[in-house]
């Protein structure tokens, strides 16, 4: 049976922390060395259904750096705009001897069913798919917080902003409870807060509550593109009562640790002297990305040889 990575629920927390073990080890080394080539001879495509700047370099980096041949799809002047669907698109590379795809889709269901439809030996590895999943955003969000020394396990954990419509939320939070993590707190406006959380996940209507003594707070984007005609009424003013200011973090969280995984709305979910501060975990989140990629790829590649 074919192995493919579609969730963060996909593995059980001993898969999760060799993933992040694995991940700290490409992340230590020299991205020359020829012992890790552990996907020479593969082919891996990436099509990509949405845009992407942070996810698609850093996959077709780690690719690359794994041996890997990369076929980055233009979807702009695919046959997809001939018609074909993406189901027709993946069967003709898996054709052509393709037996890795990295795909980002809005439509969750589409990327399980193309895994469900490619032929044995094909896998497929999601990117980023509809409001729930982007499993390896939070492999690398976790990579970052082993690598700065915090162990989710003894963390109080806030996630503040657009959380209805981020995939990563979902995958940051199901990541953090499958490595028992102590406590997790999301905040935001009403529009912005989910429908259902899972069980001892808590929810506020303000800032103060939602960072009060939090070791790690990670803001997110606010993901107009996701959203439903008037979903942003109201929230002129969202900066002065969600965005991460120094001020107020030096108030209820002077200890925590910032993330974000980007792309950043300066001025509008985070000032500036708090992404580029001391304390911000940005950068290295970023970087961690071709880290966490090459784990992700290099596992199912693994997986599947076997």
């Amino acid at each position: 049976m074919t192995r493919h990575f579609l969730a963060i629920s996909d593995l059980d927390p001993d898969q999760l922390l060799r993933l992040i073990r694995r991940g700290r080890d490409h992340a230590a080394a020299d991205p020359r060395q020829e012992s890790r080539l552990g996907l020479r001879g593969l082919s891996v495509a990436q099509l990509f259904y949405e845009p992407s700047t942070r996810t698609r370099c850093s996959f077709e980096l780690a690719a690359r750096r794994l041996g890997a041949d990369v076929l980055n799809l233009d979807i702009d002047t695919a046959s997809t705009v001939k018609g074909e669907t993406a189901l027709d698109t993946a069967m003709t590379l898996a054709a052509m001897g393709v037996r890795l795809f990295v795909i980002r889709h809005a439509d969750a269901e589409l990327i399980r069913t193309l895994a469900d439809a490619l032929p044995p030996g094909c896998a497929v590895l999601n990117a980023g798919a509809g409001r729930r999943q982007h499993p390896t955003q939070a492999l690398l969000d976790m990579i970052t917080l082993d690598e700065a020394g915090l162990d989710p396990a003894a963390l109080s954990v806030s996630i503040v902003g657009d959380i209805r419509h981020s995939r990563v939320a979902s995958s940051v939070i199901a990541a953090l409870q499958t490595l028992g993590c102590r406590r997790i707190r999301l905040g935001g406006p009403p529009a912005f807060l989910p429908e259902t959380t899972p069980p001892e996940v808590e929810c506020h209507d303000n800032l103060a509550d939602t960072i009060r003594d939090a070791d790690v707070v990670m803001t997110l984007r606010i993901q107009r593109e996701r959203m439903q005609a008037g979903e942003l009424a109201g929230i002129d003013d969202y900066h002065h009562q969600w965005g991460l200011r120094e001020a107020t973090l030096a108030k209820y969280a002077p200890r925590a640790r910032i993330m974000h995984p980007g792309p950043m709305n300066r001025g509008v979910e985070i000032e500036d002297a708090v992404a580029d501060g001391p304390r911000s975990l940005i950068l290295d989140q970023v970087r961690n990305g071709v880290a966490a990629r090459m784990a992700a790829l290099e596992w199912l590649a693994e997986e599947n040889q076997r």
